[in-house]
Order: C-alpha cells, then sequence, then structure tokens
C-alpha cells in the first residue's frame, strides 16, 4: 500500500498545501510591489487562468511523484534525511536550467527555496498530498493568479494584467519572482520550519551503515 497517497485525509491535506503555497506567494508579491517592483495594470483572462490551473495541477503531481516520491525516498534510504534534502534539491534546481529563461542563479534559487523546502515539507508530513498542493498553490498563485513568470517558462496570462521591474534580486528578473531573494528568504524559512516538525515527529532517518555480515537498516531519529 502506498501510504504517502492514501486517500484517507487527503483532501484536507491537500488544501493545506495549497494555502501555505498560495500564501507564501502573495507574501512575496506583495513584499516585491511594496519595493515597486510588481505592478498591475487591470485583469487579465479567465480563461487563461483556467488553462494554467491545468498545466500547474499535471506539473505539480508529476514533478512531486518524480522528486519526493521516489528519489527523495530512495536516497533517504541509503544516505539519510539530510543528504536526500541536499541532493534532491540541488538536482531539482538543476532540472529548471532547462527553461527558456534559465539562469544559474534561478536554478540556485529554485534549489533553496522549492527543492529544499518541498523535501522538508514531505519529510515532515510523510506524505505526497501536502507537496502536490504546495507546488500546485505556488505556481498557479504565481501564474494564474498574479500573472508573473514561472521558473523562466515566459509571461503568463492569468487573472491580473501584471508586470515586473527593477533588479533581478527584487523581481527576479526573466526567471520570474522566484529569482527574488524575497521568494529564497520565504522558502528557507519554511524549510526550517519543516525540518522542525520532521524532527519533532522523529522522521528524520539516518543512513544505512552496514556492518560486516550483517544486512543494512535505517534509523529513525525521534
Amino acid at each position: 500500500e502506498v501510504t504517502e497517497l492514501a486517500r484517507d485525509g487527503a483532501a484536507a491535506r491537500l488544501n493545506r498545501g495549497v494555502l501555505i503555497g498560495f500564501a507564501m506567494v502573495a507574501a512575496v508579491i506583495v513584499n516585491i510591489a511594496l519595493m515597486g517592483g510588481y505592478h498591475v495594470h487591470g485583469l487579465g483572462s479567465v480563461s487563461g487562468a483556467v488553462g494554467i490551473f491545468g498545466l500547474m495541477a499535471a506539473a505539480a503531481v508529476t514533478e512531486e511523484l518524480m522528486f519526493r516520491g521516489l528519489l527523495f525516498r530512495l536516497i533517504e534510504e541509503r544516505l539519510g534525511t539530510w543528504l536526500s534534502l541536499l541532493l534532491t534539491g540541488v538536482l531539482f534546481g538543476l532540472v529548471h536550467l532547462l527553461n527558456p529563461d534559465a539562469s544559474l542563479w534561478g536554478a540556485t534559487a529554485i534549489a533553496i527555496e522549492a527543492g529544499f523546502m518541498l523535501a522538508a515539507c514531505y519529510a515532515a508530513t510523510r506524505n505526497l498530498w501536502v507537496p502536490i498542493g504546495l507546488h500546485f498553490g505556488w505556481n498557479f498563485a504565481a501564474s494564474g493568479v498574479f500573472s508573473v513568470v514561472v521558473s523562466g517558462n515566459g509571461e503568463s496570462t492569468g487573472l491580473l494584467d501584471a508586470t515586473t521591474s527593477g533588479s533581478t534580486l527584487l523581481s527576479g528578473g526573466d526567471f520570474g519572482p522566484e529569482g527574488s531573494l524575497y521568494t529564497v528568504a520565504a522558502g528557507a524559512a519554511l524549510t526550517v520550519v519543516f525540518l522542525w516538525l520532521a524532527h519533532r515527529r522523529g522522521h528524520i532517518v539516518r543512513g544505512r551503515r552496514r556492518a560486516v555480515g550483517a544486512p543494512a537498516e535505517s534509523v529513525t531519529v525521534s
């Protein structure tokens, strides 16, 4: 049985993740706006937002199944939670270098604010519904509501007609607000919170240590 995708309580966990992701993006956009880097010109496109909804839902499910549901778990079994978080987070950032307007800074920011945070979220909850919801809420809020670039994938037309301006460290430049220091700080803060929860719940796993002639085993730290 795949307990990480158990139906019992799935809706509540998914909604919790969506709310966290949406709130995180909203906080970042508000801070960028207060510094003069985000400008709303009017209403955007409802049909555009609907299209983005489906695209971002598919992306969130696919990437979480691959990076947290598969890679993180496999690496954690062998090397433990900390190294798994580091390796999968860095890989998650590197994959985003393939995007049209990607940059080394953007990939680094994604590794910290998304790769590490989503892995920590999975470690804290030990299910995939919360990170899937968080991933979706983040991406849809950014592109489907606030109409900003997501991970260097070009402009989006969501519910608001908006543009960004200013330095790359403020607005994220062509990579979008995920390249902003505000997003990096928010993602890093959530990573710390999730890791604290993971430790408190006894979800931190040490790497396997193989003694001579003995089978490997993992140890959970409470």
